[in-house]
């Protein structure tokens, strides 16, 4: 981030939360399940980051730099939210897809079934699959935001699919010799 001037740092700040403010909301909303607390953490996040570079401090990358403030923003609500519980998650999944193509009760048995499984990964490849394939983040946006090299986030991806995949019992492509 280059040094800028008052009005061209909130130009340079308002075209990131636009860009971001939604992908970071439904980041929130799959981790939380839970709307409201989303919108706020959502919010908190933007707040933050505002905070940050009022003080002078930049920012590099503002994708990276905004799952990293909402994922602090997250932890530091679960330490005081209440349990999650289980019958949520169909809810949650119905609510983020409300707008979608997927209109049929089939469907959202389906996404039920593949977020049982998204929660049976280690977190950070749940994030992984989450960004790749529901929000199309590039893959060397997502190792940069997780600290790691592109390589190792396409493996990790490949397992994490093919972890999806056993535990949705869908048998895995065959592979030619």
């Amino acid at each position: 981030m280059p040094a800028l001037n008052q009005k061209d740092l909130e130009r340079w700040f308002l075209e990131g939360y636009d860009a971001n403010a939604d992908i970071v909301f439904r980041f929130c909303l799959f981790k939380l399940r839970d709307r409201e607390a989303a919108t706020d953490i959502a919010h908190e996040t933007f707040t933050r980051m505002w905070e940050y570079v009022s003080l002078g401090k930049p920012i590099e990358h503002f994708r990276a730099f905004a799952f990293r403030v909402a994922r602090n923003a997250i932890t530091d609500y679960a330490k005081k939210a209440r349990p999650v519980y289980e019958h949520e998650l169909g809810d949650t999944a119905a609510e983020v897809l409300e707008s979608s193509t997927f209109g049929d009760s089939e469907a959202y048995a389906e996404l039920g079934g593949v977020l049982e499984c998204l929660k049976g990964l280690p977190e950070n490849e749940q994030e992984m699959v989450l960004l790749r394939f529901t929000e199309g983040v590039p893959v060397k946006d997502i190792a940069e935001e997780l600290a790691e090299l592109p390589n190792t986030v396409t493996q990790k991806l490949k397992r994490a699919v093919q972890a999806l995949r056993e535990c949705l019992g869908i048998m895995p492509s065959s592979k030619t010799s």
